[in-house]
């Protein structure tokens, strides 16, 4: 039986682009985030009471990276 195309490692520029995208687009809602709750980027690095947030963050990463895995198969 012969193996299924697999897109993103075959340079499907689609799967790979929507994987960036989604990265991308969690980086700017953190960044988005940070700044509507009144943090300066060093605050937000620095101050415990962005744990949360960050592991929030962290998760939509996860998930984006899950996504951009997903596409690749």
């Amino acid at each position: 039986m012969e193996k299924a195309a697999r897109p993103f490692r075959d340079g499907n520029p689609t799967a790979q682009r929507w994987g960036w995208i989604g990265a991308l687009v969690c980086t700017i809602a953190w960044v988005a985030i940070m700044l509507a709750m009144g943090h300066t980027m060093l605050e937000a690095l620095t101050n415990p009471l962005t744990v949360m947030e960050a592991i929030v963050t962290v998760w939509l990463w996860v998930v984006s990276m899950k996504v951009r895995s997903a596409a690749a198969e």
